[in-house]
């Protein structure tokens, strides 16, 4: 009985687990190992190279323009 129970609660974990994968798109990338991060205008990313906050919106003028006066 005590196998029964083992093996049901180990084939619904993972039959749980495959239709979560499947469930979720591939082009799904979280944290920081993906290769585009989204940043909501009221935030800010740490920019170690200047020490210095760069304000999400702000991001265009920094990066396009090298506006450094955005920094914070």
């Amino acid at each position: 009985m005590l196998k029964k129970l083992i093996l049901a609660t180990a084939f619904i974990y993972v039959s749980a687990e495959a239709a979560y994968q499947m469930s979720v798109p591939e082009d799904t990338c979280q944290g920081w190992k993906c290769a585009e991060v989204s940043c909501p205008d009221d935030y800010a990313v740490w920019i170690p190279e200047e020490q210095a906050f760069l304000p999400c919106d702000k991001w265009s003028q920094y990066v396009n323009i090298g506006n450094k006066s955005v920094l914070k």
